[in-house]
């Protein structure tokens, strides 16, 4: 396993199930040490997919203790993988690839316990009713058709959520496709396309569940403020930091202004 190709995320729910089989003096890492690490995050995208599946992520959580409460336990001695948790592994890389994304995440690891679980997990998904096709079909409506291009594609919420600024943050970047799944996961962030040329900016913005666009001020013209406008976008530049640019800026409508010097920006707005 080549732990670079893996999400922070996923990094983080193998350590979880090594140190569960730990706490419960489990002679190796299973396949179901796994399942319970990635029910554990309530907030995490596994819970989130159970929920609009209607099933109950933490009913889901209890039957995995219960499961790992019967495995056969040792005193002292090495920790090792279950040969075919390492079969998760790898149809985790194959799921990857099929999806075209660059890193293993959670979904990932998931779908490969429901492609390659042993007798176990697969008891625990019937009596959760988990079945992949439902599984992909939650898993649709929350991705779309954006790719995991990250090592970290839910940290940005994480750390917005974690201080309740959410409301008061605008989540601005040129990688669209991380803006559509942060979004989708999300729909209450405040997210902004950021870029220099585009064609239809604020269509693709729009595609993207963006609230507004960030052009480059020397790129940006009257009709693509009329266009986003016309679409409920706002329009924000950067980085104006001439005075002759902060007036040609507010002259056609920008709605906001990214700049270096925000004195001279807003003495300029009220004098307009």
């Amino acid at each position: 396993m080549d732990a670079n190709q893996f999400t922070q995320k996923s990094i983080e729910a193998i350590n979880l199930a090594q140190q569960t089989a730990r706490e419960y003096g489990n002679p190796q890492v299973e396949q179901l040490h796994l399942l319970y690490a990635l029910l554990q995050d309530e907030q995490g995208l596994i819970p989130q997919l159970f929920a609009k599946m209607n099933l109950q992520p933490r009913t889901a959580l209890e039957q995995c203790r219960t499961a790992i409460s019967r495995l056969s336990k040792m005193t002292g001695g090495s920790l090792y993988a279950a040969p075919d948790l390492e079969q998760i592994f790898t149809e985790a890389q194959n799921q990857r690839q099929r999806m075209g994304d660059d890193y293993v995440s959670v979904e990932h690891l998931f779908l490969a316990l429901l492609e390659r679980g042993n007798n176990t997990v697969r008891e625990l998904f019937a009596r959760m009713n988990v079945d992949k096709k439902a599984f992909l079909t939650a898993l649709q409506a929350v991705r779309g058709n954006t790719r995991v291009t990250t090592d970290s594609p839910e940290d940005t919420y994480d750390v917005l959520k974690k201080y309740d600024i959410i409301g008061n943050t605008i989540v601005s970047s040129f990688d669209a496709p991380l803006i559509k799944r942060l979004k989708q996961l999300h729909p209450d962030v405040y997210t902004c396309l950021l870029y220099n040329k585009r064609r239809s900016p604020a269509a693709y913005a729009q595609s993207l569940g963006c609230s507004a666009i960030h052009p480059y001020h020397k790129n940006l013209k009257k009709v693509t403020v009329e266009n986003a406008h016309k679409r409920g976008l706002k329009v924000n530049c950067w980085t104006a930091n001439e005075e002759a640019d902060i007036r040609h800026m507010i002259e056609i409508g920008c709605d906001g202004i990214i700049t270096n010097y925000p004195d001279r920006a807003i003495r300029i707005a009220e004098e307009e």
